[in-house]
């Protein structure tokens, strides 16, 4: 790590420090919705023929796994009703 990014992260770690617990979940949150763009684009980057839900299956499996999607899109199924998952 050069010098330069090595005082960008001390930097980041300082204010997260001084953070209060809500500046803290924001900046969780804003840093969840930036990982999800990024996948969510590498996804369409490699497979671009994927519907949307396709999409968000892919995208599920990756962030829960396999078995943990299915559970959850079960439990959407049965609390929501509609289709489960692909």
């Amino acid at each position: 790590m050069d010098e330069y990014k090595r005082k960008s992260w001390e930097m980041q770690i300082e204010r997260l420090r001084r953070a209060t617990p809500e500046e803290r979940l924001r900046a969780a949150s804003a840093q969840r919705e930036i990982s999800k763009d990024l996948l969510r684009s590498g996804l369409l980057a490699r497979f671009p023929d994927l519907t949307e839900e396709e999409l968000e299956n892919r995208m599920g499996e990756i962030i829960f796994g396999v078995e943990v999607w299915r559970d959850i899109c079960e439990r959407r199924r049965r609390y929501f009703g509609g289709p489960g998952p692909a």
